[in-house]
């Protein structure tokens, strides 16, 4: 409907050719009509380019842009974010899937409220889409101190207000990009609201916290003191708090 302002969904693909045609429909499915969804293919090597390619040529809301190596999310976020026109911007993954309330929630919620950003708790499927009903809680209400302690902000549920929080852009890292983008968001005094229900549903693979421990901790210690500007003792303190919280999210 052209009175509705329109939100622009952020998807980065690579070689997931078996889920991202159920990420379209979700997107499709949506009873908020007025988006854009742009994906950007960061160099895969399976067909899911292609599916994307045809249904764009029948949805004009659909952009498809081709990277030719892979750069991660963060470089596909970043070229998304260059062409995207809506006030409000959401994010899914290619492997996830939205309910069909999401944006129509999540967009009142942004204009009844001073929040700069929205999220809210998601609910586990298996890697084959099925609904497994173990939904991960998250709090109502996060300032950057709150935040400080741990992602409780997933991506595939967030929205932010754009005319709230300027340009936007993703870090170049590897690991954490989107927590560092939400931190980046809240410091400047804003805050972000759950939307109190569950809104998507994320696609778990079965990958172990304890395989990717190391990483995570190294790519938090350059979040905290690198961009955030923390001490060594309060970074150590609070990358444990994280770890907490995401092992509490990993068996929920």
């Amino acid at each position: 409907m052209p009175s509705q302002p329109l939100v622009s969904v952020i998807t980065p693909l690579f070689n997931a050719e078996p889920y991202i045609e159920a990420c379209m429909d979700s997107v499709a499915g949506q009873t908020y009509e007025n988006w854009e969804q742009i994906i950007v293919d960061d160099g895969s090597t399976d067909n899911g380019a292609a599916l994307v390619s045809k249904r764009a040529a029948q949805d004009p809301r659909l952009t498809l842009v081709r990277r030719t190596s892979n750069g991660g999310a963060s470089v596909a976020r970043n070229a998304a974010f260059r062409l995207m026109r809506g006030r409000y911007v959401a994010f899914l993954d290619a492997d996830d899937v939205w309910l069909p309330h999401k944006l129509s929630l999540q967009i009142n919620q942004l204009q009844n409220s001073d929040a700069v950003m929205v999220f809210s708790p998601y609910e586990k499927i298996t890697a084959l889409g099925n609904r497994t009903g173990r939904i991960v809680q998250v709090p109502d209400d996060l300032d950057y101190s709150g935040l400080l302690r741990g992602c409780w902000i997933a991506c595939l549920t967030a929205m932010i207000d754009r005319e709230r929080v300027g340009t936007i852009e993703m870090p170049y890292r590897r690991r954490s990009q989107d927590y560092a983008l939400w931190l980046s968001l809240l410091r400047a005094g804003g805050h972000a609201q759950s939307s109190g229900e569950v809104t998507a549903l994320y696609r778990a693979h079965g990958k172990g916290l304890s395989r990717n421990v190391t990483g995570r901790i190294t790519s938090l210690w350059d979040i905290y003191r690198q961009q955030e500007g923390l001490g060594r003792r309060l970074s150590a303190y609070l990358i444990g708090s994280h770890l907490a919280g995401a092992l509490y999210r990993r068996t929920q």
